[in-house]
C-alpha cells in the first residue's frame, strides 16, 4: 500500500487521486506501471512506450516523461521504475473475470 496516499484508477478511464496534471508521456508511464507491474526497468518501459524509436531517443523520452511528473509518484530503484501509488488493477482484473464468466458487473449497492 502506498504511503503517501497516491492512487491510480483505472476502472472507468484513467485517473489519478490526488488529481495532478500529467503530461502524455508521463500518463504512458504511469499506466505501464500500473498494468505491467509496479516496478520495470527502465529499458523496457522505454522499448515498450516508444518502440520504433532508437534505444537512446526512447530513453530520453523516458527522462523527459519522469522529469514532467510531479514528485512522488514514480521513484528510481537503481535501473527499475517503482509506481509510489495503490492501484484498482486487480478489481479491474474481477471485473473483467466477472463479466467473462456472465456475472454482474457492478456492485450491488447497500441500502
Amino acid at each position: 500500500m502506498a504511503m503517501n496516499g497516491h492512487k491510480v484508477v483505472i476502472l472507468g478511464g484513467l485517473g489519478v487521486h490526488p488529481m495532478v496534471r500529467l503530461s502524455l508521456s508521463g500518463r504512458r508511464v504511469i499506466a505501464l506501471l500500473s498494468l505491467r507491474g509496479a516496478s520495470l526497468p527502465r529499458g523496457v518501459v522505454s522499448e515498450t512506450l516508444w518502440p520504433d524509436l532508437p534505444d537512446e531517443v526512447g530513453r530520453a523520452n523516458l527522462r523527459r516523461a519522469l522529469w514532467q511528473l510531479p514528485r512522488g509518484w514514480v521513484t528510481s530503484a537503481g535501473d527499475r521504475l517503482v509506481l509510489e501509488a495503490d492501484t484498482d488493477f486487480a478489481e479491474a482484473q474481477r471485473v473483467a473475470a466477472r463479466a467473462l464468466a456472465g456475472g454482474r458487473l457492478s456492485r450491488a449497492r447497500s441500502r
